[in-house]
């Protein structure tokens, strides 16, 4: 379409995280981002999201030395990853996968979720919330560009 641009891979990936709203969010322990997982050795982490950042980091902080990794998912399938990273997560035995399970609060050193057989304690020295971003809608608008999603995919138009 004229004056359609598909949205740049980089461009949606940023904008601010989007929170859980639970206590203890804003604990020094609780990331939005991962940037190595080389830094996170012999550690207790647990990563909260269904989509491809979430798997992939869960994926890699599995392999690190010494990690104990939990992926906590408010679904029962990852149908928002990638087919290969949904099939290297089935395929992966490191790490400790919770499904329909939502986050209640966080601790220091641990994180209350709950699950279907009721609320679990995990032990956590980092947790990771990597349930995506929202863009900044408003700057855009602000610089005369309208922003549309379809499908979660968004659209620029100018």
């Amino acid at each position: 379409l004229p004056g359609h641009f598909p949205c740049p891979p980089k461009a949606r990936r940023r904008g601010r995280p989007r929170h859980l709203e639970v206590p203890g969010e804003d604990l020094a322990h609780v990331h939005h981002h991962l940037d190595d997982p080389m830094e996170h050795d012999h550690a207790r982490l647990v990563v909260v999201g269904g989509g491809d950042v979430a798997v992939e980091a869960a994926l890699a902080l599995a392999e690190r030395p010494g990690t104990q990794v939990t992926l906590c998912h408010r679904g029962e399938q990852f149908d928002r990853a990638k087919p290969a990273l949904q099939t290297r997560l089935a395929e992966s035995s490191a790490l400790t996968v919770l499904r329909r399970a939502e986050i209640d609060a966080i601790g220091d050193p641990e994180v209350v979720v709950r699950t279907p057989d009721g609320p679990r304690t995990v032990a956590a020295d980092k947790v990771f919330v990597l349930i995506g971003n929202d863009l900044p809608t408003d700057l855009l608008a602000a610089s005369g560009i309208r922003v549309q999603t379809h499908r979660g995919e968004p659209a620029v138009r100018m």
